[in-house]
C-alpha cells in the first residue's frame, strides 16, 4: 500500500489497532463515538513547503509516508483522533482509512464487510474539512436534522456552522450511522 509507513506507524502507536483486508485499520469500543481520519494525502506540485514532522503532547509524530506535510488533508485529523483516544481510550473507537482521495473506496468495503461494528457505534466523527468551521452534515444527507442540530449546538461557541461539500468518507458510514464531517484546521484541501 502506498500508506504502509502511516500504518506501520499507527500500528506500532497502538496494537490494539486491527487491519482489515483492504489496509483499514480499526478499533471498536461498541457504543461510543467513531472518530475517522484517512492515511493518503494529495500535494499540489507547486506546494514546496514540507515539515519534517509535528509534535503533540512532547511526543515527536511523523505521520506521513513521506515528509509530512501537517497543514494537508487529512494528517491533522489523524494527529487529533490519536490524541482524543490517547485521553479518552475506552470512550471512543477508531478508523483510519485508506484511498479516501480516490472516492473513499476503502472505506465503503469497510462498511460492506464490517457493517456489525459500523453500527455498534454511537456516530461517527470524520476529521477531515479545511479550516476551522465546517459542519458537512444534513445537506450532504450524512445525519439527521436533529443530530446536526445537536452538534451546531455544541460547536457554535468555537464558531462551527453548517456548510456544504462534495466527497469524504462520511458518504460510506452515513449510510449507516450518523454522521458528520468536522474542520480540523489543516490549510488546504488540495
Amino acid at each position: 500500500y502506498p500508506e504502509q509507513n502511516v500504518i506501520n506507524y499507527l500500528k506500532s502507536w497502538n496494537k490494539d489497532l486491527k487491519q482489515d483486508e483492504y489496509g483499514n485499520l480499526y478499533l471498536i469500543n461498541p457504543w461510543t463515538p467513531l472518530l475517522s481520519a484517512h492515511m493518503d494525502t494529495v500535494q499540489r506540485e507547486d506546494d514546496t513547503v514540507w515539515m519534517p514532522s509535528i509534535k503533540i503532547n512532547k511526543k515527536k509524530w511523523t505521520i506521513s509516508y513521506t515528509n509530512s506535510i501537517i497543514w494537508w488533508d487529512d494528517k491533522c485529523g489523524i494527529a487529533l483522533a490519536m490524541q482524543l483516544y490517547e485521553k479518552y481510550w475506552n470512550r471512543v473507537s477508531l478508523i483510519f482509512s485508506r484511498q479516501e482521495e480516490v472516492g473513499h473506496v476503502w472505506a465503503s468495503e469497510f462498511c460492506r464487510n464490517h457493517l456489525d461494528l459500523l453500527k455498534s457505534c454511537k456516530y461517527c466523527l470524520v476529521l477531515d474539512r479545511r479550516w476551522k468551521w465546517d459542519i458537512i452534515s444534513e445537506s450532504n444527507w450524512y445525519c439527521s436534522k436533529e443530530f446536526q442540530e445537536e452538534i451546531v449546538r455544541c460547536t457554535k461557541e468555537f464558531g462551527y456552522a453548517p456548510e456544504h461539500w462534495l466527497l469524504s468518507d462520511a458518504n460510506a458510514y452515513s449510510k449507516y450511522i450518523n454522521c458528520v464531517n468536522l474542520s480540523v484546521g489543516y490549510y488546504n484541501a488540495h
